[in-house]
């Protein structure tokens, strides 16, 4: 890392603790001028709209770390990020003393603006050539049990499913065409995602579903009367409103009932609970005949002994981050954050000696090289290493 770029990382940090003496102001103003990038920067920062830079909760020797991190990370050629639910113009941001920075609690932007046209709507992260996730496309499921890479299928028409028609957009999407009336069977498609990749489909109603890593959503082809699929792993949920017609997501034990509404449901299997978290509209949860109203902001949790508690203010910037391309730790467990690292990077996390009792906080950007976690991790003082797709942490 240059003495300039060393600098302004600095500079930043004082800024953001309120700790800038005249000189260094002054400083920074003239930074700032120089360029509409370097603008960009600090209202990112100042607006905590990208707050990236994963920390432990413990602190670190900040120094120390930045020696470390690969001096390449102040280019330009930085990830996308990929935007919420429109496509609008923003900066793509990388906090430059990491990739993924477990061990800095503040560090540096690097801004490329860049605005987004077509998001992709499969999104798999860059790891390095050695390391990377087996190129494993989302599969579609049909009612016959015959199965479709949606990677490798073309645009257009890709099967069709009584009186509906399964499609595969221009963007990469899924979609369903409903036909014919007349037919009375119904059908079930399943469409499924490996770890590391999502994937985003329209269900035959106009109801959104972005489908998280190493999950599954089973659901008709055609409604008739109830709404009903079933979700394993996690899912955002954009509900088409009809009154006539409630929608309900069975997930585990759980059972979520919506007639207009966004919503998460996280439904992993090596979770302690089924989290369904309301954002906007309403939902209502039911378990074994307890059925509880959800507001929005508000988390209802079903753990494995079937006992239901709702949350009343959710950390739902936490619950949907996966949604617009990272991950959010609010002084979560260690354990914790390496299940999400399982699922999106496809590797397995064995502990020696047990799990250290360490708890983070911050972000990791989807698209962060395996390798960058890892070292990220290290300067966090956790002993790691990877072999043949396991990660063995060392609790010494």
């Amino acid at each position: 890392m240059d003495a300039r770029n060393e600098n302004i990382s600095l500079l930043l940090q004082q800024y953001l603790k309120g700790e800038l003496t005249e000189a260094q102001r002054l400083e920074l103003d003239e930074w700032l001028n120089a360029s509409e990038k370097n603008r960009a920067i600090l209202e990112a920062l100042s607006g905590n709209q990208l707050h990236a830079g994963l920390h432990e909760m413990a602190g670190i020797d900040t120094a120390q770390a930045r020696q470390k991190i690969p001096a390449s990370l102040f280019t330009d050629a930085v990830p996308q990020l990929v935007p919420p639910a429109q496509s609008r113009r923003m900066y793509t941001a990388w906090w430059a003393a990491a990739a993924v920075v477990l061990a800095l609690s503040v560090t540096i932007y690097q801004l490329a603006g860049n605005k987004q046209q077509n998001k992709p709507v499969a999104r798999q992260q860059d790891a390095d050539s050695k390391q990377s996730v087996q190129q494993k496309g989302p599969v579609l499921t049909l009612s016959d049990g015959s199965v479709i890479a949606l990677d490798n299928a073309g645009n257009g028409t890709l099967a069709q499913q009584g009186g509906t028609r399964v499609i595969k957009l221009a963007n990469g999407q899924l979609a369903y065409k409903a036909g014919s009336a007349s037919d009375t069977a119904t059908l079930f498609n399943t469409i499924a995602t490996p770890r590391g990749l999502q994937y985003q489909i329209v269900l035959p109603d106009g109801s959104k579903v972005w489908l998280n890593a190493a999950s599954s959503l089973k659901y008709p082809t055609a409604f008739k009367g109830t709404r009903e699929v079933t979700l394993t792993g996690e899912a955002y949920f954009e509900i088409a409103e009809n009154a006539a017609m409630p929608f309900r997501v069975n997930a585990g034990a759980m059972q979520v009932q919506v007639l207009g509404t966004g919503f998460n449901v996280m439904a992993y299997d090596n979770e302690a609970a089924v989290a369904a978290t309301l954002l906007e509209g309403k939902i209502a949860v039911n378990n074994n005949g307890e059925r509880r109203q959800l507001k929005p902001g508000e988390q209802a949790l079903l753990n494995k002994e079937g006992g239901m508690r709702v949350t009343q203010h959710a950390n739902v910037s936490q619950v949907v981050a996966w949604k617009n391309n990272y991950l959010q730790f609010d002084d979560n467990e260690l354990a914790y954050v390496m299940r999400q690292i399982e699922r999106w990077y496809d590797v397995q996390v064995r502990y020696e000696g047990g799990v250290p009792n360490r708890k983070f906080g911050g972000k990791i950007l989807l698209n962060s090289p395996l390798s960058d976690v890892l070292k990220a991790l290290e300067l966090s003082k956790v002993q790691c290493r990877l072999n043949n797709r396991t990660i063995t942490i060392s609790n010494n």
